[in-house]
């Protein structure tokens, strides 16, 4: 849409007698509008979205049960009072229930494919069990916050987003006024 208005088929780059043979690109880091989460907060709050979709009386009384538990719990106050080894434990807990919640509900959703997504990439299913990747595992495009999960993480220079990154095209001649030509909004 935007070479449209402003690319080289438009009337501004021969009016302006503009060839577009010498062009510049830069890219711009642009943040998203959601709210940073410890990996605990993630994890939980996408097993909460999805659970919140399901129909729980479907689950076995202790799966309902734990899922009743995950609903009512308040992840950041988890996190808050929680030490490292008490989190490594409730991470791995919240693993194996993943685990079991994507084999009773098998259908798919988009919060089912989102959590689907969050346990490929934050877990590893070893012997049976869902053990945590470690940290340096876990690739900058996975899921960062389950409300805008196209939002990824870039580092650019000192600059770290949670976000989205633009390209910008325009062109570049001398005595001649540049004219942004494309807009590319990326992951």
């Amino acid at each position: 849409r935007f070479k449209h208005v402003t690319g080289v088929q438009t009337c501004a780059l021969p009016i302006f007698k503009i060839s577009g043979k010498c062009v510049r690109m830069d890219s711009k880091l642009i943040g998203s509008n959601i709210a940073r989460q410890s990996r605990y907060e993630l994890i939980h709050t996408t097993l909460v979205k999805f659970l919140k979709t399901c129909t729980l009386s479907d689950l076995s009384p202790e799966q309902e049960e734990r899922a009743r538990e995950y609903l009512k719990e308040d992840s950041s106050k988890t996190v808050y009072r929680s030490d490292s080894d008490t989190l490594q434990s409730n991470l791995a807990r919240i693993g194996n229930f993943i685990m079991e919640i994507l084999a009773a509900f098998p259908d798919t959703s988009p919060e089912h494919d989102l959590l689907q997504r969050l346990f490929d990439e934050q877990y590893v299913v070893m012997d049976g069990k869902a053990v945590l990747r470690d940290k340096k595992e876990v690739k900058a495009d996975s899921l960062q916050n389950p409300n805008d999960p196209d939002a990824t993480y870039r580092a650019k220079n000192d600059q770290k987003v949670q976000g989205y990154v633009t390209n910008i095209t325009e062109t570049v001649e001398e005595d001649k006024p540049n004219i942004i030509t494309s807009v590319q909004v990326e992951t």
